[in-house]
């Protein structure tokens, strides 16, 4: 499945680069968006969470809510209503919307923030790195919170009073309540950035990962997500044995000099108010990355930060003056996030439920 997802990627990645190298070819975006459509909306079966779902949509519109078990009773109320919204069309249904929701906001969210060059290498990224594209496939209600986030800095872009991205952010909140840790991240666009900071930020960085290290430590990250988090604290477990394991420090070095050339270019992202949204985003998704060492569940509060990496990757691209240097960021880049890729298709389990793509049409021919 890697080689063939590295082929369908390949292609659209060339989609975008020849919508900015041929003059008559200016839809090479919206045909990457409209493939990657059609490839969501027909899914079946991807990822391990895609038949819990189906479960959860057959239980909201047959089952009185009286009746359901604690674990339905967690879900937020926008994913009950809308789950309730499509029950006279059916789950698949549910799901095409979701993708077409999907792939018009990312759409133009790139299509407004980069220019047409930078477009292929935000597409890249997109789908290379797995804790965007694929991970949005299969966290839904997240993702629906997402992009909800996503809208949130777009009316920002757009000059917008910030009272209205706030209601987004509320909105968002009732698909997966987690949304509201974005709620302080839409006033980012107020702060201003010091050269001082840059210094705080690295030795932060290395203090966070440190006392990620530590068993006290993560006693007290338990704690906070018990507390504050409670609906989604049984995910977490001390002695779980989901923590991302690290083999080696290169991944931490990597991260750290990415982290380090980003905030070196902070420049280009203090100059306009969302795009100092995104920035800081990225700078937390820098800082909270080391929470993974602690649980792998802690990667979910990542999807509402790493997926700004898909503007700011180009950006640094962009900004870099030296011909040799902006290409060795970028290969480096494009040769970690394929190696993170390749180790998330070998860590599919028995069941191979991201390595197998299946389709509600060869399904409705089995049944």
């Amino acid at each position: 499945m890697f080689y063939y997802y590295l082929i369908f990627t390949f292609i659209l990645t060339l989609f975008t680069f020849l919508e900015n190298n041929l003059k008559k070819y200016n839809k090479g975006l919206l045909a990457a968006f409209l493939i990657l459509f059609i490839i969501s909306a027909i899914r079946y079966d991807f990822g391990y969470d895609y038949l819990m779902y189906e479960d959860e949509f057959r239980i909201i519109n047959l089952t009185p809510s009286s009746n359901w078990v604690l674990g339905m009773k967690r879900l937020e109320l926008g994913w009950v209503l809308l789950n309730k919204l499509f029950g006279f069309l059916g789950f698949y249904y549910l799901i095409a919307f979701l993708a077409l929701l999907y792939c018009s906001v990312f759409y133009f969210f790139i299509n407004t923030t980069l220019s047409k060059e930078l477009y292929p290498i935000a597409i890249l990224f997109f789908l290379i790195t797995p804790g965007i594209f694929i991970i949005h496939q299969i966290l839904l209600r997240q993702t629906v919170a997402l992009l909800f986030l996503i809208t949130a800095i777009l009316l920002i872009k757009d000059k917008k009073n910030i009272i209205w991205s706030v209601v987004l952010v509320i909105i968002a909140s009732l698909f997966h309540k987690s949304a509201l840790l974005f709620l302080p991240v839409i006033f980012t666009k107020y702060l201003t950035f010091k050269k001082t900071y840059v210094y705080f930020l690295i030795i932060l960085y290395f203090i966070i990962f440190a006392f990620s290290y530590f068993s006290f430590f993560h006693s007290i990250i338990y704690k906070i997500i018990d507390l504050f988090f409670q609906n989604y604290a049984h995910y977490l477990n001390e002695q779980s044995n989901d923590a991302v394991k690290i083999n080696s420090g290169l991944g931490i070095l990597f991260s750290l000099i990415n982290f380090s050339i980003i905030l070196y270019f902070r420049n280009i992202f203090l100059e306009k108010d969302f795009m100092k949204v995104i920035f800081f985003s990225t700078i937390i998704y820098y800082l909270l990355t080391p929470l993974s060492l602690i649980n792998g569940e802690f990667l979910r509060l990542l999807v509402y930060f790493q997926v700004f990496l898909i503007i700011i990757i180009p950006l640094v691209f962009s900004a870099i003056k030296n011909k040799k240097l902006k290409y060795i960021y970028l290969i480096t880049n494009i040769l970690f996030s394929l190696h993170t890729l390749k180790s998330f298709f070998n860590n599919d389990g028995i069941e191979q439920k991201h390595n197998t793509y299946k389709t509600i049409f060869t399904e409705e021919l089995k049944s």
